[in-house]
């Protein structure tokens, strides 16, 4: 017999489709930089239907169970996690991507040259924004928590932040975006 696991198939499953999601934008964009897909209304439609989708479902989830995470490991375990699950395969893979894409020099959409390597991967390289925009949300949540006193519940905790969330996704067109390494934040 097998011990029971805490996790939620749901999510698992809910992630797998954003997966899914995620590779068919990207193969579906990829087809069109290459030329394979001429019906631009078409292409339009199901590009606006999977980016208005899949990323926001991503962070959705992974705000979920965020305040039973950061209850559970602290503010600087967490913190120290974050750094090592987000920043690092950041870093890691803009340097696999750059690489590769100069590799196969001008077989790509946009090919790159050596004068564009990413020493410092911010801001972030092409498709791995959201590891960045993830880090500083997570963050910024965390140092709030840390500044909440004890005494807030945390069913309060999610109504400000669930709050805070739809007012912001109201007023994310009229925010300017203020740099390429806070703008993913937004």
């Amino acid at each position: 017999m097998t011990a029971p696991t805490a996790r939620l198939d749901a999510l698992d499953s809910a992630k797998g489709i954003g997966i899914l999601l995620v590779v068919f934008g990207h193969a579906w964009r990829g087809a069109r930089g290459a030329g394979l897909l001429p019906d631009e209304a078409l292409f339009r439609l199901v590009d606006y239907a999977i980016y208005a989708f899949h990323m926001p479902l991503f962070f959705f989830l992974s705000g979920l169970l965020f305040l039973e995470t950061l209850q559970k490991y602290g503010t600087k375990p967490l913190m120290r996690g974050r750094l090592t699950r987000l920043l690092w395969p950041m870093a890691l893979w803009s340097w696999i991507f750059f690489g590769l894409k100069l590799a196969v020099g001008q077989s790509v959409n946009n090919p790159v040259g050596l004068q564009k390597i990413p020493i410092i991967p911010l801001p972030p390289y092409e498709h791995l924004w959201f590891l960045w925009a993830l880090f500083i949300c997570q963050s910024v949540l965390v140092f709030g928590y840390a500044l909440v006193p004890d005494r807030i519940g945390p069913n309060v905790l999610r109504g400000v932040c669930a709050g805070v969330a739809v007012i912001w996704a109201a007023l994310n067109p009229y925010i300017p975006v203020p740099s390429l390494i806070w703008g993913p934040m937004f």
